[in-house]
C-alpha cells in the first residue's frame, strides 16, 4: 500500500522540483538584467555607495542618540525618519547618475559629467556635518570651542568656509 501509495506522489515531487529550478533560474535572470540596468543608467559607482552608506548609518545612529539625550526619542519616528531619508539619498543619487549618464544623440553632454563629483560630495559633506551638529550636541566639549563656534556660524550662515583656527 505504501510503495503504491508513493508512486503517485514521485511525479509531483518531480514536477515541483522542476519548477523550483525554473523559478530559480527565471529570478536570477531577472535580478541580473536589473542589475545590469541599474549599472548601465543608474548608479555604478560602489565604492560612493558603500562609504556613503556608512557615513549615513553613523549620521542616523547620531541622530538616535541626540535625540535620546534631548529625550525625544520616539521609535515611530525615528523609523518614519530614517525611511524618509533612504528614499531622498536614492531619489538624489540616482537622480544626479542618472542626469550625469544621460546622452543626446548618443553622445555624453560634457558639462553634466563634471557636476557629478561635486554634487556626490556634497550630499557626503551634507551628511558629515551633521553628524558633528548631531555630536556637539550629544558631548559639548568633545570638540574643541573654536571648531564648535565654526560648525555653529556656518550653519546659521549656510556656508563654511576654511576655518581660522
Amino acid at each position: 500500500m505504501k510503495t503504491t501509495f508513493l508512486k503517485y506522489l514521485n511525479p509531483l515531487f518531480e514536477y515541483v522540483q522542476f519548477n523550483m529550478k525554473l523559478t530559480t533560474i527565471l529570478i536570477v535572470g531577472i535580478l541580473t538584467a536589473l542589475k545590469q540596468f541599474i549599472i548601465r543608467y543608474i548608479f555604478d559607482d560602489t565604492e560612493y555607495l558603500i562609504s556613503f552608506v556608512i557615513l549615513s548609518f553613523i549620521y542616523i545612529l547620531s541622530g538616535a542618540v541626540k535625540a535620546h539625550v534631548k529625550g525625544e526619542f520616539r521609535i515611530h519616528l525615528f523609523f518614519g525618519k530614517i525611511i524618509l531619508k533612504v528614499v531622498s539619498y536614492i531619489i538624489f543619487i540616482g537622480g544626479i547618475s542618472t542626469f550625469v549618464k544621460m546622452q543626446v544623440k548618443g553622445h555624453a553632454v560634457d558639462w553634466a559629467s563634471s557636476v557629478d563629483s561635486y554634487l556626490y560630495i556634497t550630499a557626503a559633506a551634507n551628511v558629515f556635518f551633521n553628524t558633528i551638529k548631531n555630536v556637539i550636541i550629544i558631548n559639548p566639549g568633545l570638540l574643541p570651542e573654536k571648531v564648535e563656534k565654526w560648525f555653529q556660524e556656518g550653519a546659521e550662515a549656510g556656508t563654511l568656509t576654511k576655518p581660522n583656527l
